[in-house]
């Protein structure tokens, strides 16, 4: 048991923001056509906003788009200038996260499709397989840990006057 203790990780409390794309106080060359959100861990769709608002106001097009652990929002055509993405997403254990960053896009951009590559949306298998190791080690530290609780309560408790003469 305290093999499992001190060999697991650290608990991780809430899903973290680890990058955009355009980075924050990233300056681009065109506006963008698409906004990324990467969160360490999955998020549920529900009350996901992204709203980015640029010289002449907000620039998003449609919902954004939830996979795994990536938010992607459309974006019309904008002029060139200072653009605020303010967000909110809803992490897979029901927090709500929210934020801002900023960027600069030094000329307009047509607002053109971006596409997708096959790994956008997708965990790697190592961080599947870690996140899957992390969580056994947990279950079984604490299968441990009650087994203990168990076993001591029931040594505590026992009557000394149930117990055959010696």
């Amino acid at each position: 048991m305290v093999a499992l203790v001190f060999t697991a990780g650290p608990a991780v409390a809430h899903t973290e923001l680890i990058s955009t794309t355009p980075a924050d106080q990233q300056t681009v060359g065109r506006t963008p056509a698409v906004v990324v959100l990467t969160f360490d861990e999955s998020l549920l769709a529900m009350g996901t906003q992204v709203v980015v608002t640029g010289p002449e106001g907000p620039v998003q097009m449609g919902a954004p788009d939830v996979a795994e652990t990536k938010v992607s929002q459309n974006l019309r055509g904008g002029p060139a200038g200072h653009y605020t993405v303010a967000w909110r997403v809803t992490a897979a254990d029901g927090h709500p996260l929210s934020g801002t960053f900023t960027f600069t896009a030094a000329a307009a951009g047509n607002g053109a499709a971006a596409t997708v590559g096959p790994d956008e949306g997708q965990n790697s298998g190592e961080n599947r397989a870690s996140t899957g190791r992390s969580t056994w080690m947990w279950l079984l530290g604490g299968i441990a840990f009650l087994a203990v609780v168990v076993a001591l309560t029931r040594k505590l408790t026992r009557r000394s006057d149930l117990l055959p003469p010696s």
